[in-house]
Order: C-alpha cells, then structure tokens, then sequence
C-alpha cells in the first residue's frame, strides 16, 4: 500500500517509471472494467490506452487521501461510456450498466478499502470484479491471466477472510 502511495507520488512528478509500474499493475483491470462495458476487444484496447493517458494528464486532479484503484476504474468506465455514446448506432443499454452503478459510492469505496485492508492483490481484484463489476469467474480469470479454478479457489478464499473481518468489527462495536 505505501508503496504505491510512493508510485503516486512520483506519477505527480510526470516519472515513467513509476507511470510503467502503475500501468502494469491496473492494466488487466482496467481491461475487464472497459470490456465488461463495450464488449469489443479492438476498441477496449484503445480505451485502455485512452484510460492511461487520462491518467497521466490529470494525476494533478487526484486526491492522494483517495482510493487510486478507484479513482482511476472511475476514468476507465467513463471512457468506455463517452466511447458508447459517440457511437451513432449503438445505445447504451441497461444490460452494459455495471453493477456498481446500483451500489452508491460510499459503499463500494468502503468494500475496496476493507478488501485492500484484509486481501491479498489478487483477492481484491477478484473480489471488486465479481461483486462490483459483475464479471464472471471465467471473465475474471480470462483478465486475470489465471486458470478458472485459481479464481473460484481464490474467491472463496476472500470471502472467508473478509466474512471474519466484518465478524470481527461487529464485535469490536
């Protein structure tokens, strides 16, 4: 976590490496968040990079008290909207609206700090796409670059752990 707090910080600064870092870590996510929206390979790539470049020109705009996973599959989905809306032939169906936009944001910013918290990278990623981004477990592992039952394993794994943790904060209160 400081160490990509770290990564940010010289993102501020306009350092590539710390960009490459970044673009290494979110990229398959960043894919499944565009590919859940537009469907279309070619284009997803394009709105990946769009996504990135994004990143790059506005860092200044990111707060670094803020979720950055969040802040930037925010800038994903958005490109991936304005990219449907420009197409003159294709409406934007209720069936292309993620999940997430039925979770008020509070809400999930809270999941993904609680998931950051208590999983591993792999858990969290698993966990926001299947239950924010509505991905299927063979979506996730397709992005993922993991074998299926890696995924399932993996899930029911973060369930547990984070199913004891909320077990634990009722407690504590």
């Amino acid at each position: 976590m400081q160490a990509e707090k770290d990564l940010i910080k010289k993102l501020y600064t306009k350092n590539q490496e710390a960009f490459q870092m970044i673009y290494e870590k979110y990229q398959s996510l960043v894919f499944a968040v565009a590919y859940n929206i537009v469907r279309d390979r070619e284009v997803v790539e394009e709105i990946v990079q769009d996504t990135f470049v994004k990143l790059w020109k506005n860092i200044h705009t990111f707060d670094p008290d803020s979720n950055f996973q969040a802040w930037l599959l925010t800038i994903a989905k958005n490109t991936a909207k304005d990219y449907l809306k420009t197409q003159k032939n294709v409406e934007l169906h209720e069936e292309v609206t993620i999940r997430s936009n039925y979770f008020p944001a509070k809400m999930i910013y809270e999941l993904s700090a609680d998931c950051q918290r208590v999983l591993n990278e792999l858990e969290h990623n698993v966990i926001i796409l299947t239950l924010v981004y509505n991905l299927k477990r063979r979506e996730v592992a397709h992005y993922l670059g993991k074998p299926v039952g890696t995924i399932l394993r993996v899930y029911k794994e973060a369930q547990e752990k984070l199913r004891s943790f909320y077990n634990l904060e009722k407690l504590k209160q």
